[in-house]
């Protein structure tokens, strides 16, 4: 995983504001993301921000959870 995360994304701070948007994800989230971001640093001695950690997940895995929230909570078709 840690030679996914160096060498498919720049994951480099984006410092063209004019471009980006916030998102609030709450604390305990945040809290997970900076957690992870945390042992991905030491795991692979160089630095990662939780908002890396963020966008690694939403460019990866986005396409899979809306796939799973679609079945979830699309609700039932009742043919009568």
């Amino acid at each position: 995983m840690a030679n996914e995360i160096n060498s498919e994304m720049d994951l480099t701070p984006s410092t063209a504001a004019p471009n980006t948007k916030t998102v609030h994800v709450g604390l305990k989230p945040y809290q997970a993301l900076t957690v992870a971001a945390i042992e991905i640093s030491y795991q692979c001695k160089r630095q990662f921000t939780a908002s890396q950690v963020m966008r690694y997940l939403i460019e990866r895995y986005t396409s899979d959870a809306v796939a799973k929230m679609i079945a979830e909570y699309k609700p039932s078709e009742t043919t009568s």
